[in-house]
């Protein structure tokens, strides 16, 4: 029975050559990456952010940490307010081929993660359309090959708008029948 699962999995993947740009989720703002992700931008989510800013920035001049909360908290607006006019968040896209499914996708990266960390993953596709998803390392596989120094990540899709599992789909449809 596996094996046929397997075989399942195989014939809805295709390997394809995208933009591709992840960034590391701490674990602390899951839920938040989560919620941007799939809702997008809110007036609540702003809102909280803001808020956040507020307090960090009230406290910088007492400890050096809430520098980096400070920091942390305008970059996370910043992504919210980048991602409203269609832009990326911080992170750099890089072109190459992966391997993607309904599920999630293998990809390189220079980014040495651990199995079970969260990322936001971008995908932008040949006709521009971009995908922002959720995601979890499930597998990492450093790369043998010296000039390569990355490692291969198996990410599997834990969270996306309703708009990026419905063009993913399409895409992969559109790409496998052709």
């Amino acid at each position: 029975m596996n094996n046929i699962n397997t075989n399942r999995r195989q014939h809805y993947r295709i390997t394809d050559l995208v933009k591709v740009g992840l960034q590391v989720i701490a674990k602390e703002s899951e839920q938040e990456v989560i919620e941007d992700i799939t809702q997008g931008l809110t007036h609540s989510s702003l809102a909280r952010i803001n808020s956040e800013v507020e307090i960090a920035i009230d406290s910088v001049s007492t400890q050096h940490k809430d520098v980096q909360a400070a920091l942390q908290a305008l970059n996370r607006k910043l992504d919210l307010v980048v991602g409203a006019i269609n832009l990326h968040p911080s992170h750099t896209l890089r072109e190459q081929t992966i391997s993607l499914g309904f599920g999630g996708c293998r990809l390189l990266t220079d980014v040495e993660l651990g199995k079970d960390q969260a990322v936001d993953l971008t995908i932008v596709l040949a006709d521009s359309q971009r995908l922002r998803l959720f995601a979890r390392v499930v597998d990492v596989k450093a790369q043998a090959e010296q000039d390569s120094g990355g490692y291969e990540v198996a990410l599997q899709f834990q969270a996306m708008s309703k708009v990026t599992a419905a063009t993913l789909e399409k895409h992969i449809m559109l790409f496998l029948s052709q």
